[in-house]
């Protein structure tokens, strides 16, 4: 009696042993055919991103060197963002792996008016400054400053003077890199005040026209004008 019972016990753990077996297998198989959870940046469907490659300064002129291509699988795609970039210069420093866009860098023509050691400053923006508001980012111009007691003022106007060289001080081959927010401009023509406080136009230049630029500013009236042979933007 006991060795039957025995016996019994000896299937009912065989049993029970095979039924983990193939309990096992089953799991592993719907594991196995269990969809790969794709990385969180294809899940939410980003765009591939061109990236700096080491860290790079303000208004470096970028190259290929500088760039990392790697999310780009197509050599055809590399090479079309590497012609996108190369000859911008960057308007704030990028970190190694850091995405780089458009918006992030002056534009190609801009950046042969500007160098590794250029600076940033801003003057009012005023409608003498933004040109009447038909002032546009990666513009290249120049800054004048025109004197109340200068004839030229006195005859043209400050439009008139800049547009003459009347201006007392000049800073020129100036880069627009940053504009205020639409209606935030006094229009001093019309004595209207701003909808907003008034903002400014942020400009870059290269170290060695600081001089010209402060002097400029020390003028009675400031206007930006566009020099007469400015390239087309790109």
């Amino acid at each position: 009696m006991a060795n039957r019972e025995d016996k019994y016990m000896t299937w009912e753990v065989i049993g029970l042993g095979v039924l983990l077996v193939v309990c096992g297998l089953l799991v592993a198989r719907v594991l196995a055919q269990k969809p790969q959870e794709k990385p969180q940046e294809e899940t939410a469907g980003a765009p591939p991103a061109v990236k700096a490659r080491k860290t790079l300064p303000a208004f470096h002129l970028l190259t290929k060197d500088d760039l990392d291509l790697s999310a780009f699988k197509e050599q055809a795609d590399r090479d079309a963002q590497a012609a996108k970039f190369e000859g911008r210069r960057l308007l704030a420093a990028a970190k190694t792996g850091e995405a780089l866009t458009e918006a992030g860098t002056v534009s190609k023509a801009a950046s042969k008016s500007l160098t590794d050691d250029s600076l940033t400053a801003s003057v009012p923006a005023t409608p003498a400054t933004t040109l009447g508001g038909r002032l546009k980012v990666n513009d290249v111009v120049n800054l004048v400053s025109v004197g109340r007691d200068e004839g030229t003022a006195k005859a043209a106007g400050a439009a008139g003077a800049a547009a003459t060289g009347g201006g007392v001080n000049r800073a020129e081959g100036l880069v627009v890199i940053g504009l205020p927010a639409p209606g935030s401009v006094a229009d001093k023509a019309k004595g209207e005040a701003a909808a907003a406080p008034p903002g400014a136009v942020v400009l870059a230049f290269p170290a060695d026209k600081l001089d010209a630029f402060v002097k400029t500013l020390a003028g009675d009236s400031l206007v930006l004008a566009r020099p007469p042979a400015a390239g087309p933007d790109q």
